[in-house]
């Protein structure tokens, strides 16, 4: 005689439908199936035996087939909807984590379906090979959103991880300004990449926005306040305002020309034109006489950090 947890183990083996029950005496008590065995059920757009439910679970998922079409990570159980939602909810830090913890092959499948503003939260946090990796693993629009999104300091160091074959398109989508202030944080060789790769017109001009830019950090290190003023600077201290034009590759005479534009626009105390090479003499003697009749004007040569010093003697020159 069958006892009673016997009885339980075997219904347990059995499909719901055609569970035994037991009658008050404690016997085995057979019901007749209510659906027929030979009976077949449509299961999404499968259809299978229900017989099947007697195997295991994983024998039923392989009977049954697949439900629903997903686009997994290779290799792994989580759905790339589901991890784009996990790293745009997670902190930049443990964002980059989980990139960093993936497999090479499998960044690009994730970098398409992130967006240039989720990249551009998570890239910093990266590890420098991690950050090659994934810039590699970017389409050409969505790498140039990306470098066009960070700060310029952040741009610079990621400019040189961009592969050669897709550094010009990159270059090119960057504004005038952004490209100067990115080259200004790379290093020659690096620097002379990228600017191998930018449009022959654009070199001068980029340039000299670096140049002005230059300036304008080593008149900040004479702790003078430095506002932009169109293409132009102006630099105050205390109750003093002075024009400032920073131009590369002048001899004076537009660097005057500007510096003074800028004065008799804002009102300024007096003009200082800023030059990489020494001003022509008719354009000293032109300062001179300006200077003389009470339009306080000045000229300097500025390259480098070497001539800081140069730079701020000609400014409070004209405190007066």
């Amino acid at each position: 005689m069958l006892t009673t947890g016997c009885c339980l183990r075997i219904a347990r083996l059995l499909p719901p439908v055609a569970r035994s029950a037991h009658n008050r005496s404690g016997h085995l008590e057979s019901r007749p199936r209510s659906r027929p065995p030979d009976e077949r059920w449509t299961y999404g757009s499968e259809r299978f035996d229900w017989s099947a439910r007697k195997v295991g679970r994983a024998d039923h998922a392989r009977a049954v087939g697949p439900v629903l079409s997903r686009l997994m990570l290779p290799g792994g159980m989580m759905p790339v909807a589901q991890l784009v939602t996990m790293l745009r909810s997670s902190p930049a830090s443990s964002a980059a984590g989980l990139l960093q913890a993936m497999p090479a092959d499998r960044l690009p499948i994730v970098a398409a379906a992130l967006k240039p503003a989720d990249l551009v939260r998570i890239v910093p946090a990266l590890r420098p090979e991690a950050r090659r990796g994934l810039l590699q693993a970017l389409e050409p629009d969505c790498l140039s959103a990306v470098i066009r999104g960070v700060p310029p300091q952040q741009a610079a160091t990621l400019l040189p991880l961009v592969p050669a074959e897709r550094l010009a398109p990159v270059v090119a989508g960057l504004s005038d300004g952004a490209l100067a202030e990115v080259l200004g944080g790379l290093t020659p060789e690096q620097r002379q990449r990228v600017e191998s790769v930018a449009a022959p017109g654009r070199e001068r001009k980029v340039l000299g926005l670096r140049y002005g830019e230059s300036v304008a950090r080593a008149l900040v290190r004479g702790n003078v306040h430095v506002a932009v003023y169109s293409d132009t600077m102006l630099v105050t201290k205390g109750r003093w305002r002075i024009a400032v034009a920073a131009r590369l590759g002048d001899d004076g005479r537009v660097a005057v020309r500007d510096a003074e534009d800028t004065a008799y626009k804002v009102r300024a105390d007096g003009a200082l034109a800023v030059t990489d090479v020494a001003a022509a003499a008719d354009v000293v003697q032109y300062t001179r006489e300006t200077s003389d009749a009470g339009r306080p004007l000045e000229t300097v040569v500025w390259v480098d950090e070497r001539h800081d010093g140069h730079l701020m003697r000609a400014l409070v020159s004209l405190f007066r």
